[in-house]
């Protein structure tokens, strides 16, 4: 499994991730129908948070935001600390991330989000391009090929700033 490459200092002073514009948003974390059984058995997030489809559709899902002074955060979030309450057991989606795993007319693309500081900074380029090939390997796998054909909710249609990385097949 992928683990972050971006130093932590450098995620735990952004505030970008795990706050949203809008419920249902397509940047807030998906997790794998395995990841949500597994989580829920584990007593590590309440199956409540999966209400809308995850654990009876036993499909890929969203976890349900929630709202704090008018913001929308993931509850996995520890708002006070900028810190992941469940770090140890995040879903795949946010091990990826800032890759995405794009969808864009009807084809599979590895993809960067461009409003990660560390992406944006020029000084990252090499290590961006090393870790880009840790992914590429890690995708090409027959057990995340795997993973995919019983998610394929994962491949997501993203909007804004993104740059595409590489095409992907997954034959």
């Amino acid at each position: 499994m992928l683990d972050s490459f971006i130093p932590s200092e450098i995620c735990l002073s952004c505030r970008g991730c795990c706050r949203f514009g809008e419920r249902g948003s397509v940047w807030s974390p998906l997790f794998l129908y395995e990841e949500i059984q597994k989580l829920v058995a584990a007593d590590i997030v309440p199956a409540c948070l999966f209400s809308h489809s995850g654990i009876s559709s036993k499909k890929a899902s969203r976890i349900d935001t929630v709202e704090i002074d008018g913001q929308l955060y993931c509850p996995c979030l520890d708002a006070g600390a900028n810190a992941c309450k469940i770090y140890p057991h995040r879903p795949f989606d946010c091990r990826l991330y800032p890759f995405l795993l794009l969808k864009k007319e009807g084809k599979a693309y590895l993809a960067l989000d461009l409003k990660c500081p560390f992406v944006a900074d020029p000084h990252q380029a090499q290590a961006l391009a090393s870790w880009q090939q840790e992914v590429a390997h890690f995708l090409s796998t027959p057990e995340f090929k795997q993973t995919l054909r019983r998610n394929p909710e994962i491949l997501q249609e993203y909007p804004g700033d993104f740059k595409i990385l590489m095409p992907l097949s997954f034959d």
